[in-house]
């Protein structure tokens, strides 16, 4: 059976991830510790809550550096949410606290306008994809020098 490492940093809905990774036939191995990051064959990060919270606790549970290292390698990774936004260098959700700093890019709030709801909640069409249900108030600007990270791109009142 194929196995993925699951990172549970303590907020969000990891049951039901854990359960739809079983369903398909995986084998959900939980982190419990830096070292178990290293090891891991594929790594999810799902993630609900606070920007800065949700740092302050890979901090505390020294997950940081391993995170770093095995996203650096090029090493399979899905980050969810707040598991995909900690590979940025911050958000303006918590201005000041620095993310990992792997994508060269912060995460900014939506520009609320008469016809932008925020939080975006819906499906959107996604580029190559079909589509994506959303439910989020923050995004990352289409930019080149993001080129090598982004995989596919939606329009929500900008690119």
């Amino acid at each position: 059976m194929p196995q993925v490492w699951l990172l549970d940093y303590g907020a969000g809905n990891v049951r039901s991830l854990r359960n739809a990774l079983a369903a398909i036939g995986f084998d959900v191995i939980d982190i419990t510790s830096p070292a178990q990051i290293a090891e891991a064959g594929v790594l999810v990060f799902p993630g609900v809550g606070s920007f800065g919270a949700c740092m302050e606790v890979l901090a505390k549970k020294g997950y940081t550096d391993a995170l770093r290292a095995y996203v650096r390698a090029d090493r399979p990774f899905l980050g969810i949410c707040l598991g995909l936004q900690t590979l940025f260098e911050g958000s303006e959700e918590s201005p000041g606290v620095a993310g990992l700093g792997l994508i060269p890019a912060t995460v900014r709030r939506f520009r609320v306008g008469e016809a932008l709801a925020v939080p975006q909640i819906g499906w959107n069409g996604v580029s190559p994809a079909d589509a994506v249900y959303f439910v989020h108030s923050f995004r990352v600007a289409d930019a080149s020098e993001l080129d090598e990270w982004a995989l596919c791109l939606t329009d929500y009142g900008e690119r």
